[in-house]
């Protein structure tokens, strides 16, 4: 679980305002993907005048997301806005959590070589 306003302080790197993915985000997404972590994040407004910036705001807030979907994860945000709760973001991800399987498929080959005795 992360909670965060996705801003990116220590680099400080000037993006456009069109949104462009920060390069942190996709090498943490391919540390989570190569290491099994399922990331979800929530989103909180931030301290200082970084946060009072819509663009700042809006890209951090898209980073977050897009690295909890390629970890797997879910991303929960209203908008630029402080949540009033926390607690029916935390339900949904127990509620994921609660329903994933993992299925583990074999392969008997004696098995399929008596049902295609040509091999």
């Amino acid at each position: 679980m992360l909670v965060t306003d996705g801003i990116d302080r220590a680099r400080r790197t000037n993006r456009t305002r069109i949104s462009s993915t920060n390069q942190d985000v996709n090498s943490a997404a391919t540390v989570a993907q190569r290491s099994g972590t399922i990331i979800y994040g929530f989103y909180t407004p931030g301290v200082g005048h970084l946060h009072r910036n819509f663009w700042e705001a809006t890209n951090g807030q898209n980073d977050m997301a897009r690295l909890s979907e390629l970890s797997g994860g879910e991303s929960y945000f209203l908008g630029l806005r402080a949540p009033v709760s926390f607690k029916p973001y935390f339900e949904d991800v127990q509620r994921n959590l609660d329903n994933q399987y993992c299925w583990n498929l074999t392969r008997d080959l004696a098995t399929e070589q008596a049902y295609n005795p040509s091999r």
